[in-house]
């Protein structure tokens, strides 16, 4: 129990220092909503097309189905650290330019916490911003052109704590309570050859809410021996707050 509670605390004190340090994305999709938007797979689920629904495991911690937690081992401790990169190409009639976005994904511990109980501690990365395009255009009614500078920076985290229980020898539900905290930073910069300096337009979003998400998976066996898992997820319909401030 002594190492459990000594892990707790050196992650919290790792997810203090990771809430600030945003995974980084160079993407002009990123201006839309949120930003790029994370998904839930990492690691060994990435890219099955949801098939880690179904997936659970003693030797690695499974974010997409909470239920997954029933598979720990009660003399194992799990820590689990995701990083992400991918190298981006974009194009238009004009220029292109190529990036590379890359970051913490997650930080996350798991360990069983008696016969029938599993719990997981984590945050993840839920959107990223980041973009910087300029474009020209022509003020209305005139022949005389201005150019506008629009940037993003920031994103949004997600805290998390999963908990996992063991019904009969067979099924296993799960409850993941998520709480998404961070900031958004957009803005736009205004500038024509006419007009000394420029005009410009600041906004700060501060989006933060708690949602839940349940799990459930059956393991079972057909008649030649072979086993399988059964897994099901879903959530509560649910809004998300935000705060806007406004500077020009």
């Amino acid at each position: 129990m002594i190492k459990y509670i000594t892990s707790v605390i050196l992650l919290m004190t790792l997810l203090a220092v990771s809430a600030y340090s945003q995974s980084s994305t160079n993407s002009p999709y990123s201006y839309f909503g949120l930003g790029e938007l994370e998904p839930s797979d990492y690691g060994r689920t990435t890219g099955m097309g949801g098939v880690g629904i179904g997936i659970s495991s003693s030797q690695f911690l499974n974010k997409i189905n909470p239920a997954s937690l029933s598979s720990i081992d009660t003399l194992s401790f799990l820590f689990d650290v995701c990083f992400t990169g991918k190298v981006s190409e974009y194009k238009n009639s004009q220029s292109s330019f190529s990036a590379l976005n890359s970051g913490l994904k997650k930080l996350s511990i798991g360990f069983r916490i008696n016969r029938v109980w599993a719990t997981s501690l984590g945050i993840a990365s839920y959107s990223n911003v980041g973009y910087n395009v300029s474009q020209t255009g022509l003020i209305e009614g005139t022949y005389e052109s201005y150019m506008v500078n629009y940037q993003g920076d920031g994103g949004l985290s997600q805290f998390y704590w999963a908990n996992s229980v063991k019904i009969g020898k067979n099924l296993s539900v799960g409850v993941d309570a998520s709480y998404i905290f961070g900031s958004i930073t957009k803005s736009e910069k205004y500038q024509s050859s006419s007009f000394p300096g420029y005009y410009s337009l600041n906004r700060k979003y501060t989006p933060n809410h708690l949602y839940f998400d349940f799990g459930a998976q059956y393991r079972g066996k057909l008649n030649d021996g072979s086993a399988y898992i059964l897994g099901i997820v879903g959530g509560l319909k649910t809004d998300l707050k935000t705060s806007e401030y406004v500077t020009a």
